[in-house]
């Protein structure tokens, strides 16, 4: 297992590289407070915001076992044929292909 230091590091950029990707593909619909977020400079500017700090990651060492972590992760991994991702100031949205609703403790939901 990583560091947590290096862990958060790691975790932060492969985040903004998927939101990256998701905004360069015209997946990430931010509207709202956020629609500013649509043109490539503020998006870009707001990454870099985000880089310049420290991320909080929570890890503990998985109950029972590397298999049980992978079937964990994989109710989650599984993307829809056409995924459909939004942002607002307070959420975000994104659909499973497995019909499920994936927990969250911030102000985010996610829509199956």
């Amino acid at each position: 297992m990583l560091p947590i230091p290096a862990l958060r590091k790691v975790f932060r950029g492969k985040f903004t590289a998927g939101l990256k990707q998701l905004h360069r593909k015209g997946l990430l619909d931010c509207s709202g407070p956020a629609a500013g977020f649509q043109h490539p400079k503020q998006f870009a500017r707001l990454l870099r915001t985000v880089h310049r700090n420290d991320w909080v990651v929570y890890a503990k060492q998985a109950m029972g076992g590397p298999a049980q972590v992978l079937r964990y992760l994989g109710r989650y991994t599984i993307a829809s044929p056409s995924p459909t991702t939004a942002c607002s100031a307070s959420t975000a949205n994104a659909s499973l292909s497995d019909g499920r609703t994936m927990p969250t403790q911030q102000a985010a939901h996610h829509d199956a």
